[in-house]
């Protein structure tokens, strides 16, 4: 997974309670890793090596309806962040 991917929702959500839409995808603007790996000190720069891939943790996303191409926003017309963890959803389209 990467940065532009989108995402498929494997449980439908809904941004807000008054909302009446349900989204199932979203396209992919972070990755969030977890930088504490087992036996290595949390400022320990050992876990920003190459060789010691960061865990991924949650991915960032926005939400997107890919019948009409839009991302949601919210009430003031800013496209919202959402946090999903991995288990949560799967790669659709790179």
């Amino acid at each position: 997974m990467k940065t532009g991917d989108i995402v498929r929702l494997k449980q439908p959500f809904k941004p807000q309670p008054q909302h009446p839409k349900e989204y199932c995808f979203g396209i992919i603007i972070d990755l969030v890793t977890d930088p504490v790996q087992e036996g290595l000190p949390q400022d320990s720069h050992a876990a920003m090596e190459p060789s010691n891939p960061l865990e991924l943790s949650e991915i960032l996303v926005y939400l997107y309806d890919p019948d009409t191409s839009t991302i949601f926003t919210d009430e003031l017309g800013v496209q919202a962040v959402f946090a999903f963890k991995l288990d949560e959803v799967e790669i659709w389209q790179i």
